[in-house]
């Protein structure tokens, strides 16, 4: 789920000048071109998923994404406030087309005001976010996957299990905390051997892990450790949750903090692993 506000302004809209505005006044306030008419932006250690902007039909849109945290959505209102300001904007919230032909296209718009998101509606935002995330994982028994600032945070049935005894109002900001411990409190350690195979629907992601750096293991179709220098060992993340070495910290539902471990300890590791061996289901 995401909620998407549009900016219409007066003066051409410039990613750069507002990022300058930013370093001026808000060093906290980080972001990342990652597309020409795409910037997104997060608060530093207090962001969970950050907030995209973009520029799509002459409009600016900024948009929020599940599991926002109440940083993200105050910044949205900062973003909105300080583009309206910069650039003569104002908001709305519905954008529509109504075509009469392909090439007359009338937009319709629904102007709001600032700030987007009041202190109550950005508590029953928060709440409806975490109250799906639990209800979609308990039900369907699969894993959800966040995209934040820095890295992806998984949240399983296994994390829910463990709230039970938690209403969604205390859930929630345990979720949150998780988030922010994945992207902003980790070591900065590397993701390492990291390969992509096959190709369109018959992609896989695979993950080698060897004992020679420390590194961060995240959710991969395969884990693979040399057997020797002809054989490979390939298991799943969720088998790799049941051998791990004592040193390693399992941080959410499949994020590993794995530093370098003994040559003892790593050949138990890749032994263990051979007895859940899944190579041939790789192959096939």
């Amino acid at each position: 789920m995401s909620i998407t506000h549009y900016i219409q302004t007066k003066t051409e809209f410039d990613f750069e000048k507002l990022k300058r505005e930013f370093s001026k006044k808000a060093p906290a306030i980080l972001s990342e071109q990652r597309a020409e008419n795409l910037c997104y932006f997060w608060q530093d250690k207090t962001s969970t998923r950050g907030v995209d902007i973009s520029l799509d039909n002459g409009l600016i849109e900024l948009r929020n994404t599940v599991m926002s945290s109440y940083s993200d959505l105050q910044l949205t209102n900062f973003l909105a406030h300080t583009i309206c300001q910069i650039f003569e904007g104002v908001v709305y919230t519905i954008f529509d087309f109504e075509e009469d032909t392909p090439e007359d296209k009338n937009i319709r718009l629904t102007p709001t005001n600032l700030p987007l998101f009041s202190e109550e509606k950005i508590a029953e935002i928060q709440l409806q976010d975490a109250t799906l995330m639990h209800a979609f994982i308990t039900q369907q028994e699969k894993h959800i996957t966040l995209f934040g600032p820095i890295r992806k945070t998984h949240f399983g049935i296994e994390f829910m299990n463990s709230f039970q005894d938690k209403t969604i109002g205390e859930l929630m900001p345990i979720m949150h905390q998780l988030i922010k411990k994945v992207n902003y409190d980790l070591p900065n350690y590397e993701y390492g051997n990291v390969m992509q195979i096959g190709e369109a629907e018959e992609t896989k992601i695979l993950k080698l892990i060897t004992n020679n750096v420390d590194c961060i293991i995240d959710k991969y179709d395969y884990i693979l450790f040399n057997k020797n220098e002809t054989e490979i060992i390939a298991i799943t993340n969720d088998i790799l949750n049941t051998i791990l070495p004592a040193s390693w910290q399992r941080i959410d539902e499949y994020t590993i903090v794995a530093p370098i471990v003994t040559e003892n300890e790593f050949k138990k590791l890749v032994a263990q692993a051979e007895m859940h061996n899944q190579i041939n289901e790789l192959n096939n």
